[in-house]
């Protein structure tokens, strides 16, 4: 399918392709201001959007991806809004303005829906979540070169069956992956101490999971703690036990036995019933 033009089933910079559960392709026609929609053999089926910035119009858009029940996403980049549709190209909602707040997007370009429905778009520097309907959820990033979690214009962005989310980090040149921090097991659990200094006057060596002096700051009876970087690969595994206690040490080591740098980290502490409470721990050196 192709070739340059303004026909069915040709195109004027396509830009962004989403593929639906019933393997029907999404093309956004960049320059053309419009979606279609073609079988997986590349047969035309349905066009919709013009240039402007009413509903149902675009104004360069670049990213598109479809949920599970086949409503279709797309960032309407130079309007800095979402757009959704019905799989047939039919207006559902919108969402965004120019400007850097919650729910605002400075030329959004890359999109993705995760299982629960819930909407991630690559904005100026950062990623938004939001509900299937717009509402805003949470966001993260800033700009910045090379750091751990900050972006220079990211374009695209996808999430996995564990919700865990990778961005192209465009001109960082890298990708960044970011794990999923799901519900807790208990809201009071201590983490100490933290941030951990190892050269204060104290001397600290070791962090530690959990409390004895309190039932709701104790852990678990049995579970795992995973600690992870800020880019989301697993640094260490510790396992522990009903004859812990309620609290387990951690010797600031990775699982080769090397002790970590300076920096920020992530732990998901796991029950056996898949429960978690996540947070976060800082290292000083």
């Amino acid at each position: 399918m192709g070739g340059g033009g303004t026909a069915n089933g040709q195109f004027d910079c396509p830009y962004g392709i989403a593929i639906d559960t019933e393997k029907n392709v999404y093309v956004v026609d960049t320059y053309n201001s419009r979606i279609q929609k073609f079988t997986s053999d590349g047969g035309f089926i349905t066009k919709w959007g013009s240039q402007g910035s009413g509903n149902g119009e675009f104004n360069w858009p670049k990213g598109i991806t479809v949920d599970n029940e086949g409503n279709v996403y797309v960032a309407d980049t130079f309007n800095n809004r979402i757009q959704k549709f019905t799989k047939e190209g039919a207006f559902i909602t919108k969402w965004g303005s120019q400007g850097s707040g919650n729910g605002e997007f400075n030329w959004p370009k890359g999109i993705t829906v995760d299982n629960e429905g819930n909407v991630y778009v690559a904005d100026n520097h950062r990623i938004q979540k939001f509900t299937s309907d717009g509402g805003f959820i949470t966001k993260w990033g800033s700009g910045g070169f090379l750091d751990d979690g900050k972006f220079v214009c990211p374009n695209g962005v996808a999430v996995d069956n564990k919700g865990h989310v990778y961005v192209a980090d465009t001109y960082n040149h890298r990708i960044q992956k970011f794990i999923k921090i799901d519900s807790h097991i208990k809201k009071g659990i201590v983490v100490y101490p933290n941030p951990l200094r190892v050269y204060s006057p104290y001397n600290h060596t070791k962090i530690t999971f959990g409390d004895r002096s309190e039932a709701d700051k104790m852990l678990p009876e049995e579970g795992t703690i995973r600690i992870y970087n800020i880019s989301g690969e697993l640094i260490k595994d510790i396992k522990f036990n009903l004859a812990d206690g309620g609290k387990k040490e951690w010797d600031v080591k990775n699982n080769e036995g090397k002790p970590l740098a300076s920096g920020v980290y992530i732990y998901v502490i796991t029950n056996p019933a898949g429960e978690k409470c996540t947070g976060k721990i800082g290292i000083v050196k």
